[in-house]
């Protein structure tokens, strides 16, 4: 009998993808499927990626345009910081980023980044790697 219960495949285990930037693991979740996973960046060391996919598997584009976003860090906080001059979003910490896939049918956005300072949330939302609103959590 233990023999059969090793044998079992787990359910609820989720499956891991290994990409470039991280691992990242299926979750599905309101009909939508995603992969999830937490990566260190240049952006913050703990960043917690959502790549919501069309097909089986995160796509090219999702992985680049991280990678966009990363070497165009400096410039995203300027835009930032020029839509709303009173806040310094230097000091805020990047907490997640969902890059849907192009195409996908639940998201009109390029992406969505969330910053947090203490109990402050702000959700900077980018097309074409630029800011085009911020809204305060």
């Amino acid at each position: 009998m233990g023999i059969l219960n090793f044998l079992k495949r787990d359910r609820n285990k989720k499956i891991a993808v290994t990409t470039s930037i991280g691992e990242f693991y299926f979750l599905e979740t309101n009909g939508t499927k995603n992969y999830q996973g937490k990566v260190k960046s240049k952006i913050n060391d703990d960043i917690e990626l959502l790549f919501p996919i069309n097909d089986d598997n995160i796509s090219e584009y999702q992985i680049n345009y991280f990678k966009k976003i990363e070497n165009s860090w400096i410039s995203i906080l300027q835009q930032a910081s020029t839509q709303k001059p009173n806040i310094n979003f230097k000091d805020y910490k990047v907490v997640s980023i969902l890059i849907p896939d192009k195409g996908n049918k639940f998201y009109d956005v390029d992406v969505e980044i969330v910053v947090q300072k203490g109990e402050e949330i702000f959700s900077l939302i980018l097309s074409d790697l630029n800011v085009n609103e911020i809204i305060e959590v």
